[in-house]
């Protein structure tokens, strides 16, 4: 095999990977609407987190979760995606959520205002994560 045509298989597995990436995150998504969330405030679950780490991973960790709080804070990433922090009762931890680009109701984001957000919960980084969010009315 020569060096283009390595290349050229290269490049098509790297497309590929990314095409499944999008397509499995999407399907996350909708997999997720049909299943119960657990909801809590945003105060509560960064206070579970922050108390007792382990314990909370046990129980939010890679679950659907519908979080609601105030929005300290809207910024949004390289991919487009909202990014919302919500606020808690730690000054320096907030609940950010990843708002995924096919979510309904985005007119729903403003700042200083309450929201509720339907998403996987990835657990405590710096805050607590939650992506692939659903902006819920």
């Amino acid at each position: 095999m020569n060096q283009k045509t390595s290349y050229i298989l290269a490049a098509v597995c790297l497309l590929a990977a990314i095409l499944i990436y999008y397509f499995k995150s999407d399907s996350l998504v909708s997999e997720t609407q049909n299943i119960a969330a657990i909801e809590i405030n945003a105060v509560n679950l960064y206070s579970a987190f922050e108390n007792n780490e382990e314990k909370a991973d046990s129980l939010y960790k890679e679950k659907l979760i519908q979080v609601s709080g105030h929005i300290s804070e809207i910024s949004k990433n390289n991919d487009g995606e909202y990014e919302i922090l919500l606020e808690t009762k730690n000054e320096l931890g907030y609940v950010a959520c990843r708002v995924a680009n096919s979510s309904p109701n985005q007119d729903l984001i403003l700042e200083n205002k309450n929201i509720k957000l339907t998403g996987i919960c990835s657990g405590l980084m710096m805050d607590v994560l939650v992506i692939n969010c659903n902006v819920e009315k």
